[in-house]
């Protein structure tokens, strides 16, 4: 299976085969490629916790009523944006000086932990395994702090549950996010509209028993029900950014 087949048939899984171990092997692959994932200016502002403990998975997977699932996955991959490494270079040569509590550095920190998970789900699907990735690991920040012994300037920003797949949904239609040489404001709205469809039409087919909403009311719907630790996450970081005139 190619890899551009492999795209085009990804889907999130939360449904995970217990009885189905990754070999030592591809756990190898899997942990090498976290570690190979390019970073912004050789900083290496994020980092990843790889839990593959039954029991540590057991304990993280009551952390939420949406992380069910963990229980089941062989692995769980917790990808910080952490500026410790930072803090430690303008500790050690303080004639240089650099605001790492700025919009930009929060940027450089989320955009490195993207990466790094991009790229192990990637790796993962391309050996025939599943994955799902958790925002919701921004509504857990104190837990995860505590069941994983985050310290100083890192936070979780996402994750990726990972193992072999029991079942699986027909895959998502995709809402177009692509402009060719210039951005197109004015055709949000239109591919909005037209995504909704396709979308109620998907779930329609697959929960006929539930209701189907529109794109732009699930969006806001799912919004409104996640309470991301936006506080804890700014003052872990001392985020500061700067106060327009009104």
């Amino acid at each position: 299976m190619n890899f551009y087949k492999n795209i085009l048939e990804r889907t999130s899984v939360r449904d995970f085969d217990e009885s189905k171990e990754i070999s030592p092997e591809i756990m190898n692959q899997l942990i090498n490629t976290i570690q190979l994932a390019p970073t912004s200016s050789n900083w290496f502002s994020s980092s990843a916790i790889v839990i593959s403990d039954k029991k540590l998975l057991q304990k993280l997977s009551q952390t939420s009523k949406y992380m069910n699932h963990l229980s089941k996955a062989k692995m769980l991959v917790v990808f910080l944006a952490d500026y410790n490494r930072m803090e430690l270079a303008k500790k050690t040569y303080p004639e240089y000086k650099y605001k790492s509590n700025s919009s930009e550095s929060f940027t450089v920190g989320i955009g490195d932990a993207f990466i790094q998970a991009t790229m192990l789900q990637d790796i993962a699907i391309a050996n025939g395994l599943g994955t799902c990735f958790l925002g919701l690991v921004r509504t857990i920040v104190d837990e995860l702090i505590d069941i994983l012994n985050i310290k100083g300037k890192a936070y979780p920003v996402i994750g990726l549950a990972v193992g072999y797949a029991k079942t699986t949904a027909p895959v998502k239609p995709k809402l177009n996010r692509v402009f060719m040489n210039e951005y197109n404001f004015e055709a949000i709205e239109c591919q909005a509209n037209k995504y909704s469809e396709e979308l109620i039409e998907y779930y329609s087919k697959l929960n006929p028993n539930k209701p189907s909403y529109s794109y732009l009311e699930a969006s806001i719907i799912s919004a409104s029900r996640y309470v991301m630790d936006t506080d804890k996450i700014e003052n872990i970081w001392d985020l500061q950014l700067v106060e327009k005139n009104k």
